[in-house]
């Protein structure tokens, strides 16, 4: 089991996953906010991002 894969034992279905949806949006909004502050291309970072997931899932969501 792996914190990605959802079967964490949390009850809550749809409500569970919107929160968690909801607090990922706002970890990397805040990751991009850090980056900026110390000069860093955040179009940049983002395509290295999306390449990184894609090569590391197949992109397969």
């Amino acid at each position: 089991m792996t914190l990605y894969s959802g079967a964490d034992g949390c009850e809550g279905g749809r409500a569970s996953v919107a929160v968690m949806e909801e607090a990922a949006i706002g970890l990397i909004a805040d990751l991009l906010h850090w980056l900026c502050v110390h000069g860093s291309d955040v179009d940049e970072a983002l395509d290295r991002v999306q390449t990184r997931f894609e090569a590391e899932t197949g992109a397969a969501c």
